[in-house]
């Protein structure tokens, strides 16, 4: 039937693509650092040592070619806005940025059939979903780098009540703005436009970047319907250091890389990163896991998070005994008194109802209003 091809039509290409690889008649993309590298650095270790990519579930597929027609549909719409759409898919590069790379190498190729670029060692190369020009005003024409992202409800819930920030697509935004700037050196503005795939509603972030101080400001969020995201103070956050974040990650990769040595893993095996990567057999899997012949060997920090919690274990069955020695105390009192329930000014203590022989007792906090407390009404 249909719904058992459609993930075969759309893996089609990828599939005939690692195929023209393993026959030689095409190589794979090298891996190298760019702004839309994730947060998982053992996956791209895992890229840059040229392990095998593999397809984990066939729906994974979908989903993947699904968010870049959300973002092919977004942008329809906008053709017919104000807003003038352009220098889509364009290159950027950030040239000298990793300073740890040998220059001597030689340069790559981009891969994208449009850029083509020449890449140099040392360089940061990738590619802007697009930028608008706003044409309302008449005044003065403010360009914005626009990225595009269309995730699931789950993590579009976390940011749209602002229990979340989307500090991934920040770290990339900041770094398609630093390749701008090699040409329009004032663009310092951009629009994080998120869709959420489930129910087609837009939430949007508009941040602008201080290059010299590596600064990201948060000036407005608002969604398709018209809402603000509320902040208990009141301010637009501020993000520091992002530039160096991803420095930071692309070298430690480099390292790994390097020494043949994988970083640990970020996430559960069950989270939603893992199971959309192509190298979960190989991190998940049981060669991931050999036998060491000798344990590892535990900080300070870890033996007292370890010791506290077998303090608390240790605190939590003495308790449960204690529980069961005082509610029977409670419950045998009141069975020889032949009264359910006992009470001072402060707690309560009662027999619960039940069929069989030895009903079970409760003890709470005195709450409700008793007659022999209140005062006379003539008081």
């Amino acid at each position: 039937m249909i719904a058992d091809i459609l993930p075969d039509l759309a893996n089609f290409q990828r599939q005939d693509y690692l195929t023209r690889i393993a026959n030689g008649t095409q190589q794979p993309n090298p891996y190298r650092p760019r702004p839309s590298n994730g947060a998982c650095l053992r996956e791209q270790t895992y890229r840059g040592r040229h392990y095998p990519e593999r397809i984990v579930k066939r729906h994974l597929q979908l989903i993947l070619d699904d968010s870049s027609w959300h973002e092919e549909l977004t942008f329809q719409w906008l053709a017919g806005s104000p807003y003038h759409l352009h220098s889509q898919q364009m290159g950027i590069t950030i040239p000298g940025a990793l300073t740890w790379v040998d220059p001597s190498q030689p340069p790559i190729r981009c891969s994208i059939p449009s850029c083509r670029e020449l890449i140099h060692p040392q360089d940061i190369h990738g590619h802007i979903d697009g930028m608008i020009t706003n044409t309302m005003e008449l005044t003065r024409l403010d360009d914005y780098l626009i990225e595009h992202k269309a995730i699931g409800d789950f993590f579009f819930t976390k940011l749209i009540t602002g229990k979340e920030w989307p500090t991934e697509y920040f770290i990339q935004i900041i770094q398609y703005l630093r390749g701008l700037q090699q040409w329009i050196p004032i663009l310092n503005q951009a629009i994080l436009l998120i869709k959420n795939k489930n129910n087609a509603h837009y939430l949007e972030f508009h941040v602008t970047y201080d290059t010299l101080s590596d600064t990201l400001k948060v000036n407005a969020t608002v969604d398709s319907e018209g809402h603000h995201i509320q902040f208990p103070d009141e301010t637009m956050p501020t993000f520091t250091g992002l530039f160096q974040t991803a420095l930071t990650r692309f070298q430690t990769v480099a390292t790994h890389i390097r020494d043949e040595t994988l970083p640990d893993r970020p996430y559960e095996p069950e989270d939603f990163h893992c199971q959309h990567c192509s190298f979960q057999p190989e991190c998940w899997g049981p060669d991931a896991f050999r036998v060491q012949r000798a344990p590892l060997t535990l900080t300070s920090e870890q033996t007292t998070l370890g010791q506290e919690y077998l303090n608390v274990l240790t605190e939590l069955k003495n308790w449960g005994l204690k529980e069961k020695e005082i509610k029977q105390y409670f419950r045998l009192y009141l069975l020889n008194a032949g009264h359910e329930k006992a009470q001072s000014d402060t707690i309560e203590v009662a027999l619960k109802r039940s069929t069989t022989p030895a009903p079970s007792v409760t003890i709470r906090p005195l709450t409700s209003w008793h007659q022999q407390f209140l005062p006379p009404l003539n008081s």
